[in-house]
């Protein structure tokens, strides 16, 4: 753990998007300077590259902005994964890694990119380790944390499949902490049986080319509208937070067949909405622990299951009833850890 309170300075860096991980880090900074730290929010878009905002990304009394960083002992640092490619700049400050999203910060070293750019060019196997070579020098370097890096830095972690990585990584557990960004308070306010009521035959579905295998998705979808054409499908696109919040209050259904780099903020969004559900076994759902729905209803993404997901997806939907109670664990889950943030933040930076 941290004491947080004897550092002068709390910078966290985040992304200017208003999605999943900068909302989580704007959680943490509003609750942090409630108790009497001084936060600065410090905004970046490519490696390394601060940005200057005129307003904060989320209104938060008391937060404040920096446009730059102070490597000082007195000082604390606490970046996400994807931004961990700083760490590197500083030298005396007191470094922390929250792990919001593993996959994509595997997916953005540069070995995995120059794999895909391998694959895409179609080269031979066995001319791979020479192109592998040529290909890595011609991309950007991206300076991931060395061995030492993940011994050295504290690590926030906020689901078991990050746990799981940490240990393999040989992270000692005096060096890492669990703390989970949470729901907003509507989700584990709503009223299951007004909610019940508002229900239709709709399907809402992950439709994000960045977590889906999009044609994949499509094959399902277009099986599942064989079987039932009275089932509405509806793509997450485009859509106001209204229009999310609308639509997952009208679905009987959520199906997400995406990598889950950690605890997705929709698929429990859908969950405490009072969706059935169907997921991959992709990234934190290929545990128990993370996405704690029974079994048959986590699929691995192969063609051969392409009927047998649009049959479950139309059995849970037109039976919605028969199958909700099957969801009640990773629903209580899901509330509990907006109960919770509060008092993991306190346990991980000591704030009595």
């Amino acid at each position: 753990m941290i004491e947080i309170k004897q550092y002068k300075k709390v910078y966290i860096t985040s992304i200017y998007e208003k999605t999943g991980g900068p909302k989580t880090l704007h959680q943490l900074a509003e609750f942090l300077v409630n108790q009497g730290v001084d936060v600065y929010m410090v905004y970046f878009e490519n490696v390394g590259e601060f940005v200057s905002k005129d307003e904060l990304l989320y209104e938060i009394n008391g937060v404040k902005m920096a446009p730059s960083i102070i490597d000082s002992e007195d000082n604390l640092l606490i970046v996400p994964e994807a931004n961990a490619d700083i760490l590197h700049q500083y030298k005396y400050i007191k470094k922390v890694v929250w792990w919001l999203s593993l996959d994509y910060y595997l997916m953005i070293s540069n070995a995995y990119r120059t794999k895909r750019k391998l694959y895409l060019k179609n080269i031979p196997f066995v001319f791979y380790p020479a192109a592998y070579l040529y290909f890595k020098r011609t991309l950007h370097e991206r300076q991931q944390l060395s061995d030492s890096d993940f011994q050295e830095v504290f690590h926030l972690y906020n689901c078991k499949y990050v746990e799981d990585y940490l240990k393999k990584k040989k992270v000692s557990l005096n060096h890492m902490h669990y703390l989970c960004g949470p729901l907003e308070e509507y989700f584990v306010t709503l009223d299951e049986k007004e909610i019940k009521k508002k229900k239709k035959n709709i399907v809402a579905y992950n439709c994000s080319t960045a977590k889906v295998n999009l044609k994949y998705v499509n094959m399902v979808i277009n099986q599942a509208a064989k079987l039932n054409s009275e089932i509405e499908f509806v793509p997450i696109k485009g859509m106001s937070r209204e229009e999310v919040l609308k639509t997952l209050i009208s679905a009987k259904a959520y199906l997400d067949l995406g990598v889950f780099p950690g605890p997705e903020r929709i698929p429990r969004e859908a969950i405490t909405s009072y969706c059935n559900i169907i997921t991959s076994t992709m990234g934190s759902c290929n545990n128990n622990e993370d996405v704690p729905i029974p079994l048959n209803y986590k699929f691995d993404i192969r063609r051969k299951n392409i009927k047998k997901i649009a049959k479950k997806l139309v059995d849970i939907t037109i039976n919605y009833e028969k199958y909700n109670c099957d969801f009640e664990e990773y629903r209580k889950k899901s509330k509990k850890q907006f109960y919770s943030f509060h008092d993991d933040i306190r346990n991980t930076f000591e704030i009595n």
